[in-house]
């Protein structure tokens, strides 16, 4: 399986073709797969054709195609945030979920910041997996800390989820300054030194004047 969209090594071996009587009988199994029903929760539609001797059946899954809980959309939205703190206050089980670790993983991102500070003020915790979500770069080597770091109205986020040791410890690094001493991002490159107290030590000077290091 693979998340790239744009991976096509499943085809390395040859298209043997994309109708259910293309497929041949397995020797494993002694017939021939294409009414399977298989299910996942979660999940729209069912994988009925699986492939014979070296033969791979091949599908493609979207993410996202389910609408979200109810609950989620108002948490996302910060102008629910009012009937949000209501229903958490009116309810012990939708106040742990408000404060669940998937709805501040969710919000950790610019656009959503403030949903994210609203969270953490009511108890959301910055636990091993949200840091753990905070650090992984995406597909373009981008981490969710690095965008947040980036924006000056998620500053009071980020001094926050600072809270945990290693976000902390990659905020106040000097691979981040490097990341932010461009252009686009010196004001943050700037904060890091004044109000975060990060050293120029010898290997920043070296990037700053070499590009290397």
């Amino acid at each position: 399986w693979t998340t790239d969209s744009d991976d096509e090594g499943y085809k390395r071996h040859g298209l043997i073709g994309s109708e259910a009587s293309d497929v041949t009988k397995s020797t494993w199994s002694g017939r021939i797969h294409t009414d399977e029903g298989i299910t996942i929760d979660g999940f729209r539609g069912t994988i009925d054709i699986l492939g014979g001797d070296w033969q791979n059946a091949v599908y493609r899954v979207t993410i996202g195609g389910v609408s979200p809980p109810l609950l989620d959309k108002l948490v996302l939205d910060n102008t629910c945030a009012a009937l949000v703190a209501h229903l958490s206050d009116a309810d012990p089980a939708i106040k742990a979920a408000v404060l669940g670790e998937d709805k501040l993983i969710a919000a950790l991102s610019p656009k959503t910041h403030a949903v994210s500070e609203a969270l953490l003020a009511q108890g959301a915790e910055v636990s091993d997996t949200v840091a753990k979500m905070l650090l992984t770069p995406d597909d373009k080597g981008k981490s969710p800390i690095e965008l947040l770091v980036a924006d000056p109205a998620c500053n009071g986020l980020v001094d926050t989820l600072c809270s945990h040791e290693s976000v902390g410890a990659a905020v106040v690094s000097p691979v981040m300054f490097g990341t932010m001493a461009k252009p686009a991002t010196a004001a943050a490159a700037l904060r890091l030194v004044e109000e975060k107290g990060l050293s120029i030590d010898e290997a920043m000077v070296t990037t700053l004047l070499t590009g290397t290091g």
